[in-house]
């Protein structure tokens, strides 16, 4: 779903660069280690929710053992927790350039997905039913 693109790849790309500058800048390490760690663990919980999320959403994981299962929905889970965390870092700066809710909208819209695929009056074949016999 092309509304998860922005969110994932802005993720991605803030915990590569934090994980570089961790790895190869001595300064930045010493200065920002333990908030870097903060910040790449929740980009990537994120990550992890959003494709879990997908997953869920498209009925991948049904079906599957019990504990890929929860683990999907563990992901899910800590992923939102991680998106509400951000949000929250991100409402005390001064300019912020992305719209409010920018890390909920791709959990939200999977969700979506979810509940229209599973919908009653959807058919086996996803093309929905017509009401006649």
């Amino acid at each position: 779903m092309l509304l998860s693109v922005p969110g994932v790849l802005l993720a991605l790309a803030a915990a590569g660069y934090i994980m570089l500058a961790i790895a190869t800048e001595p300064g930045y390490r010493n200065g920002f280690l333990g908030y870097g760690i903060q910040r790449s663990v929740m980009d990537v919980a994120f990550v992890c929710a959003v494709a879990a999320a997908a997953a869920i959403a498209t009925g991948r994981v049904t079906g599957q053992p019990l504990p890929l299962r929860v683990l999907a929905w563990c992901l899910v889970i800590a992923g939102a927790i991680a998106a509400v965390l951000m949000e929250i870092e991100f409402w005390s700066e001064a300019e912020w350039i992305w719209p409010r809710g920018f890390f909920a909208v791709p959990l939200l819209a999977w969700a979506g997905v979810g509940i229209w695929l599973r919908h009653p009056s959807r058919s086996a074949t996803g093309r929905g039913t017509t009401g006649n016999a």
